[in-house]
């Protein structure tokens, strides 16, 4: 299986210019190179298919960000 994932999150900003709400939108498609994934592992002799079975989410999201922001990047001396 391979997963394709593709989105875009929109970051609101309170007063303080610091993050602390996020909408998330996207689409994951996954496509699997076998078959068997509907429920039907048919023959290749009685049934021609050329296309591999994949499945869809479409997805929206809402992240609320509580406490103050953290940063983990550390200086190196």
């Amino acid at each position: 299986m391979v997963p394709i994932r593709l989105g875009y999150e929109v970051r609101i900003n309170n007063s303080y210019g610091e993050q602390f709400m996020a909408l998330n939108f996207g689409v994951v498609t996954n496509v699997t190179w076998g078959e068997g994934l509907d429920g039907y592992n048919d023959p290749s002799k009685n049934f021609k298919n050329n296309a591999p079975d994949t499945y869809r989410q479409i997805f929206a999201g809402l992240k609320f960000n509580f406490g103050p922001s953290q940063s983990y990047s550390k200086t190196i001396n």
